[in-house]
């Protein structure tokens, strides 16, 4: 990984950055020493979002995780070519995003979902590859841990969904023998 990897902001403004201090007032980081807090700081960036701006889209290429500094967001999936909202969120420290950069199982994570800026937003951004990075040196077996629960999870869904093709096939072949 590049030292000095950094998400590129929305706008073409300065590149803005949180001091360790006020990346420590967040919940997901707040347990983080000193060094690992000024780390933080010069590998993300603030970006602004006006109130309507798609901050990502669906089954684009995940490159960064976003934390919720001030705003409203709202989360979307689109299920059956409908935009359902799974999530609407004001509470500081949110986060969304490249949540699985940090997994060897994949070559190319896509964004699971759309992120919305519902009012004006801040998000501190981290790129995928420093947040890989940052877990994979910082937290060894919480990596162990989670790489195990997602290829465990990913591997159950592909049983279950064997399964779920079987039944409705034997399903249709039970029909067309009783017609």
């Amino acid at each position: 990984m590049s030292d000095n990897v950094t998400p590129t902001p929305s706008t073409e403004r300065p590149i803005e950055r949180l001091g360790p201090d006020e990346i420590g007032t967040l919940f997901l980081f707040e347990a983080l020493d000193r060094g690992q807090l000024g780390w933080l700081s010069e590998h993300s960036c603030v970006d602004h979002r006006v109130a309507g701006t798609v901050v990502y889209a669906e089954d684009e290429p995940a490159t960064c995780l976003f934390l919720l500094l001030r705003g409203t967001l709202s989360m979307r999936r689109k299920v059956r070519g409908d935009d359902v909202e799974l999530t609407r969120t004001d509470r500081r420290g949110a986060y969304a995003g490249a949540m699985r950069a940090y997994l060897d199982v994949e070559t190319t994570p896509t964004y699971l979902n759309s992120l919305h800026a519902v009012s004006d937003c801040d998000f501190l951004v981290i790129s995928a590859d420093s947040f890989a990075w940052l877990l994979r040196t910082w937290f060894p077996m919480a990596m162990h841990l989670l790489e195990g629960l997602w290829v465990g999870m990913r591997n159950s869904n592909e049983i279950v969904g064997q399964r779920e093709r079987l039944l409705a096939l034997g399903q249709l072949s039970a029909g067309l023998t009783t017609s």
